[in-house]
């Protein structure tokens, strides 16, 4: 983080803030969040996520069961790992940045953005379970990462006009440039909540049908 902004030192005050969170090429952009982040975070969630050995699918009653235990390390670890992201965010943007905003209204934006790109890593996890149904891990987590970033490519290319859910990790930079309300918000909320369910049954399609070796 500390070489991605350092090149936006010599701006002071509220354009330094919002150079360093901008949703184009910041610290808080969408190519960030889709590209830079999501290979790292594929990476400490397998390591996360327990693996299913012998011993581990025994215990297991149902298939159900560890499916859903599945779902809730990605979901728990999205959280964990989005709340690092806006500690080291939050750390480094005191450390540097004299800016308008008091410290407790940036955390709060910050909280606010923690929660939207909490979704989209659960999104993201269960694409990963998804794939490695069929596939290694470590071959999942390549072809999840490759997917992702091939993803925010098209975004900003061929579907640029037309809504993703990538055009909706902006809530930190909307606040701060004052274009987003608390409808907005809900908004946003509400649509990364309806991917995940509907991620959520896809994965429990494609898992139900896993053959465990």
């Amino acid at each position: 983080m500390r070489y991605q902004n350092s090149t936006y030192q010599h701006y002071k005050g509220n354009d330094l803030l919002f150079l360093m969170n901008n949703t184009a090429f910041g610290y808080s952009s969408m190519m960030a969040y889709s590209v830079y982040y999501v290979f790292p975070f594929l990476l400490f969630l397998r390591i996360f996520m327990k693996k299913e050995d012998a011993a581990y699918i025994t215990r297991k009653k149902y298939r159900s069961e560890i499916f859903i235990e599945k779902i809730r390390e990605i979901v728990l670890f999205s959280f964990l790992f989005a709340f690092l992201y806006i500690f080291v965010n939050c750390l480094w943007t005191f450390c540097i940045v004299t800016a308008s905003y008091s410290k407790g209204q940036f955390i709060l934006f910050s909280i606010l953005n923690m929660l939207g790109i909490s979704l989209f890593y659960v999104s993201i996890g269960i694409v990963f379970l998804s794939i490695g149904i069929k596939f290694f891990q470590n071959t999942a987590l390549f072809i999840t990462a490759i997917f992702i970033g091939t993803w925010c490519f098209l975004d900003k290319t061929v579907f640029n006009p037309v809504w993703t859910p990538l055009k909706d990790l902006v809530i930190l930079a909307q606040f701060l440039d004052n274009k987003l309300d608390f409808s907005g918000l809900m908004s946003i909320y509400f649509r990364q909540l309806c991917i995940v369910g509907i991620l959520y049954i896809i994965a429990s399609f494609l898992f139900k049908r896993k053959e465990f070796i």
